[in-house]
């Protein structure tokens, strides 16, 4: 780390605890009397000297408990913040050092050491967004020094995109051989799977505010089977298309506040076989084009910690002639103070016309090579009509999905390029409507599995 900064403040840059800070601390003690003075001034130099002591033999856990432990019984001064903040951040417990480096900024907020601090904290704790918001503070020269350019008006690009397949093997099994021998009529759908696409661009409006925009494109193919007094007529197979436009702004506010807004309209086209009885019994059939417009509108807030952030979001909308809503919250985790290891849970309700329903989600995650993450969650409860991801996800399809489980590669490299693979595994239901006579009617379920393989590339600017 110290080579890293002789890099960025030049070869004459040694550790701060020798010269920088101890002239910073210096000056700021004797030109803030109020904070010096605001305590006993013997308290005051032992702690200065004991820190600065441990501080000089990079004995981080001991700086770390004499020091904390001075701020909590009101002796607090930037000499002091620094070397914490300092002592955290070389432990990696970046989401530690970052109130430390925050007040030291307060004291002194030209300060460009604090400040690069605080940006790689942030960066490094899993808050980019908070590491661009406190760009300003950085100069000029120090940004090009630590490489950071020019804000641009484009931020990154994004695609994604896959195929899904479905195991249907058990429910054509069971429609090739019929149970109920007194079957008048009965009719099942066979969704066989898709192929997906998204594009999109993340745009920079301001150092706290950025907007993403993208399409996606959704072509599911599906076979609708019909029987008729055990007759079997030739399966209609069609195929459906979904666009969708998605847009979504994050408004970063500081003391760790962000909100997010966003929405999801998608366009569904497909035709529809439909099957009735003439007058004289017999089956005749009438092909209908079927479209729809559909939304969902989220907004969520999320609050950042020590140890994690909590975020409370909740959507509104309409998918397939249904009025759709839910709200929960999630709490990130963040053990070790980096983004090694973390963790989210959560908990929400949803409302449809049908009622409510909970969901639950666990989601486990961290570093495995030096640029490689692997994560892995599962989401329990049923999930149609289900969104998450600020909306980006919509679980639209014509079936119920009872849970959900997910495995995510993560590579990261050092300055652009991000790339992720993702294997999602859905538990499905398959309903078979069967007519024992004119009037009564049951609608048979079947369990199956539903695979989906995700391919992103980012690239960041």
């Amino acid at each position: 780390m110290i080579e890293i900064l002789k890099k960025i403040f030049g070869r004459k840059f040694v550790f701060p605890g020798l010269n920088y800070l101890c002239l910073m601390g210096f000056v700021i003690f004797l030109l803030n009397p109020e904070i010096a003075f605001s305590q006993e001034f013997p308290e005051f130099a032992k702690t200065d000297s004991i820190t600065f002591a441990l501080y000089e033999k990079q004995q981080w856990s001991e700086l770390i408990e004499v020091g904390e432990a001075a701020i909590k019984n009101g002796i607090d001064f930037y000499y002091l913040r620094m070397r914490l903040g300092i002592a955290r951040y070389e432990q990696q417990n970046y989401r530690h050092a970052i109130p430390h480096f925050e007040n030291a900024i307060k004291i002194y907020p030209e300060d460009q050491v604090a400040a690069w601090y605080l940006y790689y904290s942030y960066l490094f704790s899993g808050r980019k967004s908070d590491s661009k918001r406190i760009t300003p503070l950085l100069n000029e020269a120090t940004k090009a020094k630590m490489g950071i350019k020019k804000s641009l008006f484009l931020d990154e690009i994004y695609f994604e995109g896959g195929p899904a397949v479905s195991n249907i093997s058990t429910l054509e099994d069971n429609w090739k051989n019929p149970t109920a021998a007194d079957t008048i009529y009965s009719s099942t759908t066979y969704f066989k799977g898709y192929n997906y696409f998204h594009g999109g661009i993340r745009l920079n409006i301001l150092p706290n505010l950025s907007i993403y925009q993208g399409y996606g494109q959704l072509n599911a193919t599906a076979q609708q089977n019909i029987r008729d007094f055990q007759e079997q007529y030739k399966p209609f197979k069609r195929i459906a298309r979904q666009d969708d436009y998605y847009a979504n702004i994050e408004y970063v506010l500081p003391k760790g506040f962000k909100i997010t807004g966003a929405a999801h309209f998608l366009w569904i086209g497909y035709d529809r076989r439909d099957a009735s009885y003439d007058q004289i019994g017999n089956l005749t059939f009438d092909t209908v084009a079927v479209s729809e417009d559909d939304y969902v509108l989220s907004l969520g807030v999320m609050k950042e910690f020590t140890f994690g952030s909590l975020n409370v979001s909740g959507t509104y909308g309409r998918l397939d002639n249904d009025t759709v809503s839910q709200l929960g919250a999630s709490f990130v985790y963040y053990p070790f103070g980096n983004i090694n290891f973390y963790g989210t849970t959560g908990i929400l309700n949803f409302w449809d016309n049908e009622g409510n329903r909970t969901i639950f989600t666990q989601e486990i995650g961290g570093r495995i090579f030096k640029n490689i993450w692997l994560e892995g969650n599962i989401t329990i409860g049923q999930l149609q009509n289900y969104a998450e991801k600020n909306a980006f996800v919509i679980y639209n399809a014509p079936e119920e999905i009872n849970n959900k489980y997910e495995a995510v590669l993560i590579y990261a490299a050092p300055k652009h390029l991000e790339i992720s693979l993702r294997y999602r595994y859905l538990e499905r239901e398959n309903g078979t409507l069967v007519y024992t006579d004119f009037e009564n009617f049951t609608i048979t379920k079947t369990q199956y599995p539903f695979h989906s393989i995700i391919g992103g590339i980012k690239w960041k600017f």
